[in-house]
């Protein structure tokens, strides 16, 4: 097919898709026929509408007790827009970001408790990587729609894997979004201390398919969000399946290449996240590096997201020091099977494929207590109960 046959169809496919977009926001407009906040036409209407309905001044009023003190059910009473706050407030409580003195490595702690560790790969690990990079612009054509679509965040592929809708699932997809949101803002300031160059600063040949965001390659912004919810959604199908018929569907079940014992929801998430991460480097816009790193950091988030929507008293941190793997490291990419796997406990791993058979294992063994919170229970609660 020509190029500009190509151009057409995705021409077209956008005007189909803004269509689309168009079409139901009117039936959303028409299901709910709630207004906005600064339409000047509603707020014109509202004054008349009152005029003629209130009729002569008199004194109507009553008391009415105020809404308990600081208590969580409270959150059924907001708007969505005003939970995401409070969540996001909740979810962000404590983290800290340092680079210790003398050392390559980003830090990031809740207090004193140390969540992930990044290290800095060298200059030329990132130059080793470019002729992959390149590599990957071959299937560009077939990765557009995706990557488009993958632009302002994966939710909508989740939901494709782990069903949920705006109708029936109001909470997962505000859990959800309070993971994207996290996993981006914690992504950012990582991003903002590795202060790694993109590949097209590296090379003229690169040309991305998108624009190139306009801060740090490493860590992988994607790659952190997509393994952070694909972790959080993850623990919520086994939580939900210990009170369903159907956890046979969600428990941990035989994979044949891999080890057994694993959620093959979980795998299947996994996969996604990989997925979302993969295109971020065929659209010319990442090295691999940044995306094993992204997971490395993606999977602690998600696991210290975990903790704290729980409520148990525990996490493992996660490091990565590409540096300590010497010449190799310009060799990070994806494992044929999997970038990454579901281990015998459940806990997802990251590994590799350069020079034969060697993984990196990232997770170490230490444990934490961590915070509890009771507005972040009640949100992963209340996600519990949606099927």
């Amino acid at each position: 097919m020509a190029f500009s046959d190509q151009a057409h169809q995705a021409h077209q496919a956008h005007q189909a898709h803004q269509a689309h977009q168009a079409h139901q926001a009117h039936q959303a407009h028409q299901a709910h026929s709630f207004g906005d906040y600064d339409s000047p036409g509603l707020t014109n209407a509202l004054m008349f509408s009152r005029e003629g309905v209130v009729g002569a001044e008199r004194e109507m009023s009553c008391t009415r007790d105020h809404h308990e003190l600081n208590k969580r059910d409270n959150l059924k009473l907001w708007e969505p827009r005003v939970r995401a706050a409070v969540f996001d407030v909740e979810m962000m409580e404590g983290l800290t970001f340092t680079v210790p003195d003398n050392t390559h490595n980003a830090v990031l702690k809740a207090g004193n408790i140390e969540i992930a560790t990044l290290q800095r790969p060298r200059a030329v690990d990132f130059a080793a990587q470019l002729g992959m990079v390149l590599g990957y612009a071959q299937v560009r054509s077939d990765r557009t729609f995706e990557t488009l679509g993958q632009l302002a965040g994966p939710l909508e592929f989740f939901s494709g894997l782990a069903f949920f809708r705006p109708e029936r699932s109001r909470w997962t997809i505000e859990l959800m979004g309070t993971v994207f949101r996290a996993a981006q803002l914690v992504s950012l300031r990582m991003k903002h201390m590795m202060a790694c160059r993109r590949p097209v600063e590296l090379s003229p040949q690169v040309q991305p398919m998108v624009l190139t965001p306009g801060h740090s390659s490493y860590p992988g912004g994607h790659a952190v969000e997509a393994f952070a919810m694909a972790q959080v959604m993850m623990h919520l199908l086994v939580s939900r399946g210990e009170n369903s018929t159907c956890i046979e569907n969600k428990k941990l079940v035989p994979k044949n290449y891999e080890q057994e014992n694993h959620t093959i929801y979980g795998q299947q998430l996994m996969h996604l996240a990989e997925r979302v991460s993969e295109n971020r480097a065929v659209a010319g816009l990442h090295f691999p590096i940044d995306n094993v790193a992204g997971a490395v950091l993606g999977l602690a988030l998600g696991d210290y997201f975990v903790s704290r929507l729980q409520g148990t008293t525990s996490f493992q941190g996660a490091s990565f020091t590409p540096q300590e793997i010497g010449e190799n490291a310009g060799k990070l990419g994806f494992d044929p099977h999997g970038f990454t796997r579901i281990d015998k406990e459940g806990v997802a791993i990251v590994q590799s494929d350069f020079d034969g058979d060697i993984y990196i294992n990232t997770y170490d063994n230490r444990v934490h207590s961590v915070p509890d919170s009771e507005i972040l229970k009640y949100l992963w609660g209340e996600a519990i109960k949606e099927e």
